[in-house]
């Protein structure tokens, strides 16, 4: 089966025979201007296989129109975020990726169905959102990323900075510092929560931090030391 869309984008595809019926999905293009209809231009080839009649094939074609969700990622004051990235993700797969515009505004296309929209960027937490996408339709979604990590991997909640210092020992969010905190940031020192925040767990006091390193779980024992002293 080959096909053309209105765009001249072309493409072919097999079909699969189900008792008396061919069939072949093919995906409509996600665009911002499909307004529920579309010109589908389909050759088959290989017809002399088809029954020798003075009737032609019938074929039947179920076009599904892509939705959108749209919106204006912000901070906890309202101030836009420019280039924040936004996914939509089905599991494990990203549908589609954008980031946002210099005011703060998105637009993600997609199928219909359920999705995750997650929102991520550095020095804020990332936060996900479930959305249901429908065909034809926009969905509007304005979120609010607050500054600071996300929850490490072994943990729900974001960690915290206790003091207002800029410094993040709450490692695992439960409103205490202690021991278990530094054991947790020694367990997710190559996680992305943490490589990606350096200046939130600059705990050896590195002027420009780029990472956050084995003395940065040092520098936070050696404050808990400190505390308990």
């Amino acid at each position: 089966l080959e096909y053309v869309y209105p765009d001249g984008t072309t493409g072919s595809i097999e079909m699969q025979e189900e008792e008396s019926w061919w069939n072949a999905d093919v995906a409509v293009p996600e665009s911002d201007d499909t307004e529920g209809q579309l010109e589908l231009t389909v050759t088959a080839t290989d017809a002399h296989e088809y029954p020798k009649t003075s009737e032609s094939p019938p074929l039947f074609i179920d076009i599904e129109i892509p939705g959108s969700v749209i919106g204006t990622v912000t901070d906890i004051d309202g101030e836009p975020l420019n280039g924040a990235v936004i996914k939509l993700r089905d599991g494990e797969d990203t549908v589609n990726s954008t980031e946002t515009s210099a005011d703060g505004g998105y637009h993600l296309a997609a199928r219909p169905g359920s999705y995750t929209l997650q929102i991520e960027k550095d020095g804020y937490r990332t936060i996900s959102k479930e959305v249901s996408i429908i065909g034809n339709e926009e969905l509007v979604k304005n979120i609010e990323l607050p500054e600071g990590p996300p929850p490490l991997p072994e943990f729900d909640k974001p960690p915290q900075d206790l003091t207002g210092a800029g410094l993040y020992e709450d490692m695992d969010g439960d409103g205490e510092f202690n021991i278990f905190d530094v054991q947790a940031l020694f367990n997710g020192l190559d996680s992305d929560p943490v490589q990606n925040h350096p200046e939130a767990f600059n705990f050896n006091d590195d002027v420009n931090p780029e990472d956050v390193t084995i003395f940065d779980v040092q520098g936070l024992f050696n404050l808990l030391a400190q505390e308990d002293g």
